[in-house]
């Protein structure tokens, strides 16, 4: 995996816009009111190719515009605008991070890449969704990978042995790559 440079514009309303390096498919970007700082990676798929996105150290700040589309892959341009960062106060970092997580204490990691899938089939119901308590071991969604679907259970070194799902970040049949959220939680 190679990596590519954001472009970095200080534009003349004292803000900050991350661009894209070139056309692609962008996979990852925070949401608005997340805080950024130097090293935050993300990815833009090119012709195949996946190249990690890396937050340059002359960049920081709060997300208050991200370029929208589909969750999980957004088309863009070169140039095109993938957030627009506002200077952090100390007040704002925390409201940041308080917005970016909400009520949730933990997330809940996707451990490969495929596509998503919240049902065991299209005619079945979602197999956890927001309200959900799920332990150690329960089914929380599919992932298909090359035609094969794999079951993913809660369960996790850092993460409690009971927890109920606060939201869910993808929708069936949103690509995801390994450690996107899938799941924010808090105790149960």
């Amino acid at each position: 995996m190679s990596e590519l440079r954001l472009r970095v514009v200080r534009e003349d309303d004292g803000t900050i816009t991350l661009r894209a390096p070139t056309v692609g498919l962008v996979r990852g970007l925070p949401d608005v009111g997340a805080l950024v700082g130097a090293g935050l990676r993300f990815e833009l798929v090119s012709l195949g190719v996946v190249h990690t996105l890396r937050v340059p150290d002359s960049a920081s700040g709060v997300v208050v515009a991200r370029a929208e589309g589909r969750a999980s892959e957004l088309p863009v341009s070169y140039g095109d605008v993938l957030l627009r960062l506002a200077e952090a106060t100390a007040g704002a970092s925390a409201a940041a991070s308080t917005e970016r997580t909400g009520a949730a204490e933990w997330v809940f990691r996707a451990p490969m890449s495929g596509r998503f899938y919240g049902r065991p089939s299209p005619d079945k119901p979602l197999l956890v969704d927001v309200g959900s308590v799920v332990d150690t071991g329960s089914p929380l969604c599919l992932l298909e990978i090359m035609k094969t679907f794999h079951r993913v259970a809660y369960g996790g070194e850092a993460l409690p042995p009971r927890a109920r799902v606060v939201r869910t970040r993808k929708v069936d049949g949103d690509d995801v790559a390994r450690g996107d959220v899938l799941f924010e939680l808090e105790p149960a």
